[in-house]
Parts: C-alpha cells; sequence; structure tokens
C-alpha cells in the first residue's frame, strides 16, 4: 500500500520579506503597505557583515506588534541569504529563502537620495522610553536619564525630525559666469570636546550637557545621543566587571548581543521603542567608565563612525 505524503507544514505567521540588491536592501512588512528602501544597507555590507544587525532592526520594526512571531522570507544570493537566515534562526526566528522571483528596483528609487534612516515606528512623547540600562562598577543594574522618559523627552528637541533634502546640482556645481570663487576655509574632521569631567574626541558641532546619572553628547545629528558615565570599581578589576556585564546581560532580555574585547566589554539594548543603545563599558584604574551611544533608528555608517570615536577617545579631566 503506498503510503501518501502529507504537504509540508505552513507557519501561519506573518510573513516579512527582505530583498538585497547591490546598491540597497528591500523590505516588505506584515502590513502590505509598509515598504522600506534602506540605500544605507547595501549587498555588501549585509555579505561583509557590518549592516546584518541593522537589518534584522528593520525587520523587527516591520514586524511590530507580531515580533517575534513571524516568518522572514530572504531573496538575495546564496551566500548573503545563507548568513542572514542563520543570524535570525540563532535568534529564535523563522527565516527562509523566498520562492518568488526577484523584484525589480523601481527606476524613480534607484535615483532617490538615500534615506538617513529606516521606516521605524516612531510615536513620540507618548512611547515609554528606553531605560537606557547600563552596569555600574559595583556590579549593580542602574537605570540612567533615559530611564524615565521616551526618546522624545530625552532628546529634548522638539518633536519633527527635519530630513536635510539633498543638494541640488545648482549648489553643488559652480556657475560658469562665476567671477571668482569664494576663499574656503577647512572644517576639522573631529575636535575635542570637554566638559563636567569628560574629554572627548567628536565630529564637530558636539557639545557635552549635564543629563541625569550621564554626562550627554549632542551633536547636530537628532537621532544619536551619547551617554557618558563614570563609576568607582571599589577594588574590583576589569575581568569581574565583564563577568558580572555578561551575566546581567544574560538575564535581561533587553540586552543583547555581549562580547569582550580586552579591555571592553559591548552589549545592545533595545527598549522597545525602535531604538536601541550601544554600550561598551572598561575599568581605568579605580574607575568604569562607560559609553552608551543611543539611536533613534536603526544606526547608519557615521553614526557607528560617530559613536567608535568616542568609544575610543573618552578620557577623564583631571581636576584642575
Amino acid at each position: 500500500m503506498t503510503q501518501r505524503l502529507s504537504p509540508p507544514p505552513t507557519t501561519h505567521k506573518p510573513q516579512v520579506s527582505v530583498t538585497v540588491f547591490d546598491t540597497a536592501t528591500v523590505f516588505d512588512g506584515v502590513d502590505p503597505t509598509d515598504v522600506v528602501y534602506r540605500y544605507d544597507l547595501p549587498g555588501t555590507g549585509v555579505e561583509e557583515g557590518w549592516a546584518r544587525s541593522a537589518v534584522v532592526d528593520q525587520i523587527r520594526a516591520l514586524s511590530a506588534e507580531h515580533w517575534p512571531e513571524v516568518e522572514v522570507l530572504i531573496d538575495a544570493p546564496a551566500s548573503t541569504a545563507d548568513s542572514l537566515i542563520g543570524l535570525l534562526t540563532a535568534k529564535g526566528i523563522s527565516a527562509r529563502l523566498a520562492e518568488q522571483d526577484e523584484p525589480s528596483l523601481p527606476a524613480e528609487e534607484e535615483s532617490a537620495a538615500p534615506p538617513s534612516g529606516g521606516k521605524h515606528r516612531w510615536r513620540g512623547r507618548s512611547q515609554t522610553l528606553p531605560r537606557g540600562v547600563m552596569i555600574a562598577g559595583v556590579g549593580v543594574l542602574v537605570a540612567l536619564g533615559c530611564a524615565a522618559a521616551g526618546w522624545a523627552a530625552l532628546s529634548g528637541r522638539g518633536e519633527t525630525v527635519q530630513e536635510t533634502a539633498p543638494p541640488t546640482s545648482s549648489s553643488t556645481v559652480a556657475s560658469s559666469t562665476t567671477r571668482a570663487a569664494a576663499p574656503t576655509t577647512t572644517t576639522p574632521s573631529a575636535v575635542d570636546v570637554a566638559g563636567h569631567g569628560f574629554r572627548v574626541t567628536l565630529p564637530p558641532g558636539f557639545t557635552l550637557e549635564p543629563g541625569d546619572g550621564t554626562v550627554e553628547a549632542r551633536g547636530q545629528d537628532p537621532n544619536m545621543v551619547i551617554h557618558l558615565a563614570v563609576d568607582d570599581v571599589f577594588g574590583l578589576d576589569g575581568d569581574a566587571i565583564a563577568k558580572e556585564v555578561e551575566r546581567l546581560v544574560e538575564s535581561d532580555p533587553q540586552l543583547e548581543s555581549y562580547r569582550f574585547q580586552e579591555p571592553r566589554a559591548h552589549y545592545l539594548e533595545r527598549p522597545g521603542d525602535g531604538s536601541q543603545v550601544r554600550w561598551t563599558t572598561w575599568v581605568e584604574g579605580d574607575k568604569q567608565l562607560s559609553v552608551g551611544c543611543h539611536f533613534r533608528t536603526p544606526p547608519t555608517v557615521s553614526q557607528h563612525a560617530t559613536c567608535s570615536m568616542a568609544v575610543d577617545s573618552v578620557k577623564l579631566e583631571q581636576p584642575g
């Protein structure tokens, strides 16, 4: 008697589709109207690895209340698809290759200026603020200045972020009738900023402001705040602090991606409102320094670079 084969089981989960092109990654959300073109996440970035976490962040944002009970369909070159599927399944997310043909990228989208960030559902002051978690030197989980308010309250810069329009050709190409070019000045790519016990090298335009439990570095980018903090370690060494950080990250569902690269411990906080905080902490002498880069939307390459600049340069100012 011939045994009938049952059809493969279906997940019946809401689906998010991810299509990776050379120049952009396109996301189709659970809602058919949610289509996001991320030109800051090109295929090379996904293949090389530096863009993968941002891809997962965008999938999470488009999944909304369905996360993590979604199925992700990946349409990408084999090696890229394998890496994304492996990353998602390791996080407990259902993922597989898409069966449909690769969609073409609309011509008007190819010529559009790259967006500064993703289509995260950011609802302003009514949302619960990220806790801004970091580990104190004595191994106690504490809430920082962003603990009691949402991003809008944390930013303190008003309600709506206005994106800067790309320059037109008339503003970038000198006119042939111009008699003489205006004198130019060289703008430094980085400057030292000091105050409130810290000194740090950052792009021009940053200032240091006292926050609630941290010192906040703010620049021209309204979607990024850098938190600086210092704690006494009371005799503990860097290994003990790193082990406690790892334990707390493993026990807190909002914290993930712990890694230790001596002498620094790194981890990621996802407050649940679409933002994320990249934390780095380490011990210098009898002090623990911590830097938390808070991104309102999935971080761009320039935001990652600014964060790394802060981590690599921050110092304590010696009392005069």
